[in-house]
């Protein structure tokens, strides 16, 4: 290794060591993130902890946190501690259950988490839904359109097969 790279790593480390961090030292020296580590390696810098910094004060940290937000917020309409002061892991499951089912099905979704609840709470019936003949589901009016606010019902599973029968096998008649 020659003078030039040697007296470079000492600076390197001498930098990481009063607060800059590897991305800023690639950048700066033109090189890796990896080979910073590799050269903070062999100057006996140990990482783990607080030494081991990728970016400055958090920074990532931060945007991650700032990321998942939004990420909550858009896929369930509300903020994450809204979302736990309102509902139980096992109804942002179900919500989530359903909302997958519903786009792998390719039907629409127009609700978030507060409205499905509201819908659920409003019918009494949200302890008792599942998918058995006696339980309750949230079914689209005419088997047709997203599920929306404006265009859903709560019913029985068997009820929801029945309407599905009234309603949609006319309509399938009819076109062919």
């Amino acid at each position: 290794m020659g003078i030039c790279q040697e007296s470079r790593n000492e600076q390197i480390a001498s930098e990481f060591s009063t607060g800059a961090t590897s991305l800023e030292l690639a950048r700066r020296y033109g090189v890796s993130s990896q080979r910073i580590f590799q050269i903070l390696k062999r100057r006996g810098i140990q990482f783990g902890g607080v030494a081991y910094r990728t970016s400055t004060a958090g920074t990532s940290d931060n945007r991650r946190l700032i990321a998942n937000k939004y990420a909550f917020l858009s896929y369930y309409g509300c903020t994450r501690e809204q979302a736990r002061s309102l509902s139980t892991v096992g109804q942002r499951r179900a919500y989530s259950f359903q909302r997958h089912s519903a786009l792998r099905r390719g039907v629409g979704w127009e609700m978030n988490l507060i409205q499905w609840l509201l819908i659920w709470e409003e019918s009494g019936k949200l302890e008792q839904r599942g998918r058995r003949g006696h339980k309750y589901v949230m079914a689209r009016k005419g088997d047709e359109g997203p599920y929306a606010t404006d265009n859903v019902y709560i019913t029985t599973f068997s009820g929801n097969l029945k309407d599905y029968w009234l309603w949609a096998r006319p309509l399938k008649k009819s076109t062919s």
